[in-house]
């Protein structure tokens, strides 16, 4: 009856560590610091986003680029306007040329953006850093970001919304055709002179509407590069215990991959494609009323955005 008893204590015990090594696969740190891969490159992606949102205030009141000889001409025009013997800063404001200063209150605004922006994804970042502590604690840190994560990919999805719907205006370059133009019609030369140097100014305007075209799908593929990153920690999160981690290294290769595509394609595709990616995920349940929120603080944020040029 002894050796019986010992018997069932001991096959209780071996199936009582069978069970637990089971479970504990389900959650191993090196499941978890697999996702941290894709986890810090969503932060990656998601903060180069957050850079170009943050540039565009100032974007949009840059002057027109210039080529090196036409700087030269400009900096050689502003040193002879300076007294004879001009002083060290009055030689570098005219080095500093077409370089911008925003207004204190601007700056300060963007400035204040910029760490609400970028702070959320440093967090979510860091919450991967508790995987090193254990199994225990490496499932619960992957569980614990999923409700950071979707909100942090729903801004996302919501930023490339708006930028598709109010896309960025360079007022002072716009601002800068608008004088030329009108130098051009007030002058003393013949219609057919004005007619022959309104052609000359045209492509200038396309050049324009070019750059704005150019930097609202950087902005655009850059979210969605880091939305579908997040979309997909989202997934694994879900399926956490039931993956392998031989599944959540294809998975993370897939992901990554597809958001490598989206770089290179023309404004079209691009637009289609942040369409089709928001379409989806706002007829969910769960991801629906998640963007819908972050659409409303992004167009609140955005409000004001575009005023009208200088009339």
């Amino acid at each position: 009856m002894y050796i019986q008893q010992m018997a069932t204590k001991k096959t209780f015990a071996f199936l009582w560590l069978f069970l637990l090594v089971v479970f504990c696969a389900g959650c191993t740190p090196e499941k978890a610091r697999a996702i941290k891969i894709a986890a810090t490159q969503f932060k990656v992606e998601s903060l180069a986003a957050i850079d170009l949102i943050v540039a565009l205030p100032t974007k949009e009141v840059m002057v027109a680029p210039v080529t090196e000889a036409e700087a030269a001409e400009q900096f050689a025009d502003g040193i002879m306007q300076l007294p004879a013997r001009p002083s060290v800063q009055q030689i570098n404001g005219v080095l500093r040329g077409n370089s911008v200063t925003l207004d204190p209150g601007v700056r300060k605004a963007v400035a204040a953006l910029e760490t609400d922006l970028r702070t959320p994804y440093l967090k979510f970042a860091q919450i991967y850093d508790r995987v090193d502590a254990g199994s225990y604690l490496a499932s619960d840190a992957v569980k614990a970001s999923r409700e950071y994560g979707r909100e942090l990919t729903a801004q996302l999805i919501a930023i490339a919304q708006v930028i598709d719907a109010a896309p960025p205006i360079f007022l002072e370059r716009r601002s800068q055709f608008y004088i030329a133009v009108r130098a051009v019609r007030a002058g003393n030369a013949s219609a057919e002179e004005k007619t022959r140097q309104l052609r000359l100014l045209y492509p200038k305007w396309q050049e324009v509407v070019a750059a704005e075209n150019a930097y609202a799908e950087q902005i655009r593929s850059q979210c969605l590069k880091a939305a579908l990153i997040g979309r997909q920690i989202d997934e694994m999160i879900d399926k956490y215990d039931r993956l392998s981690l031989d599944d959540i290294n294809v998975l993370i290769a897939r992901v990554l991959q597809a958001a490598g595509d989206v770089t290179g394609k023309d404004y079209g595709q691009v637009r289609e494609q942040v369409a089709g990616f928001i379409s989806d995920a706002q007829s969910d349940s769960v991801w629906g009323p998640l963007i819908n929120m972050a659409l409303n603080k992004a167009n609140n944020a955005m409000a004001g955005r575009n005023p009208a040029p200088n009339s």
